[in-house]
């Protein structure tokens, strides 16, 4: 393959838009029209229409009152009728675009959910959103457990399965113990993404993904070869450190390893995946380490077409879409909102 880049900006008017942590709270709206990106600092969504390259409006979110949503979200999903859905610490809400509470679910109180104080379901993904039907991740630190799960809204119901696959995520968790005492630790990513009709989910250590189709929620098994880059992340040198300093060494580490990253979808269905590794360098202690990125293809049933690295990107990609036959990746250029837009050439 090859590529050809151009840059565009998104006129952000009079607002100042989050770009902390990289639009890693962001999400696109089915039709790739508006981007929503999550402001936890001043408790907002910020919608930025993509077609017009402009920001639109913010949504405020209530804390307490009879809109409250709490002071924690884990994320949020945008629905085919505009109605965003937030996943707090244990609830779903459901609100509107002027931030109304429409309805809310805690999860915790679901009848034969199984789920224990010490569980923490992360990121989903909406399968069908007329039925509000989402798959995803669970992890219980303490049990060192990682299971997938079903979250049925209209049910009211949590499923938990346990995959083979997923054993292996312990061995790249890390545990922080200070004075004696679990302080907290580092652990594997686990990657929700995939299309309308399809979720797919992974990990960062791994080139392998598990699908989910239809609503019996029964996970196939996909595994991949490349070429270019190991298929295994290295294991950590260390799985309990006692302080800070170890602990990014460590992490450092493992980002100097080939990380996966999410797959995500064109118009007709085919799948991509960016996959990178950082160069760190004494040098470059206090500025971002320069990365080496890797772009596969696969077909909608994740069949693997074509690998290729791509040179013209020399930084992590963090946020990402398929739009108007291009790839879009952001970027933040002196503080503004901006798409580093990636066309490819198939030799």
């Amino acid at each position: 393959m090859t590529f050809t880049i151009d840059t565009v900006m998104v006129d952000a008017k009079e607002e100042f838009l989050f770009l902390n942590g990289n639009l890693s709270s962001a999400k696109i709206c089915p039709e790739n029209r508006y981007l929503y990106n999550y402001n936890w600092r001043d408790a907002k969504i910020e919608k930025v229409n993509l077609d017009e390259l402009v920001f639109e409006k913010s949504i405020a979110l209530a804390k307490e009152g009879p809109n409250g949503v709490g002071d924690y979200l884990s994320g949020f999903y945008v629905l085919e009728n505009g109605k965003l859905l937030l996943q707090g610490r244990n609830s779903f809400f459901g609100v509107d675009e002027e931030g109304n509470l429409l309805d809310k679910v805690d999860f915790m109180k679901m009848e034969d959910s199984g789920l224990e104080n010490s569980d923490f379901i992360g990121p989903q993904k909406i399968f069908n959103s007329s039925e509000l039907v989402l798959y995803g991740y669970l992890m219980n630190w303490e049990e060192d457990l990682y299971q997938i799960t079903k979250v049925d809204l209209d049910k009211k119901t949590v499923e938990k399965t346990d995959h083979e696959s997923l054993l292996k995520l312990k061995d790249y968790k890390i545990n922080m113990m200070m004075d004696g005492r679990s302080a907290g630790g580092s652990g594997p990513q686990v990657i929700v993404s995939g299309s309308p009709e399809k979720v797919i989910l992974s990990t960062n250590v791994a080139n392998e993904a598990l699908t989910m189709q239809g609503l019996d929620g029964v996970p196939v098994y996909h595994s991949f070869q490349s070429q270019l880059f190991p298929d295994v992340l290295k294991k950590p040198g260390k799985t309990q450190v006692e302080s800070w300093e170890e602990m990014r060494e460590v992490v450092k580490e493992m980002r100097s390893e080939v990380n996966q990253g999410k797959f995500f979808a064109d118009r007709n269905g085919n799948f991509y995946r960016f996959s990178h590794k950082l160069n760190f360098s004494e040098d470059t202690e206090d500025s971002e380490p320069k990365a080496e990125v890797f772009l596969t293809i696969f077909d909608q049933d994740l069949n693997q077409l074509a690998e290729s690295s791509v040179k013209e990107l020399d930084f992590q990609p963090d946020f990402y879409f398929y739009k108007e036959g291009k790839i879009w990746i952001f970027k933040n250029i002196d503080d503004e909102m901006a798409f580093i837009r990636l066309s490819i050439s198939k030799n």
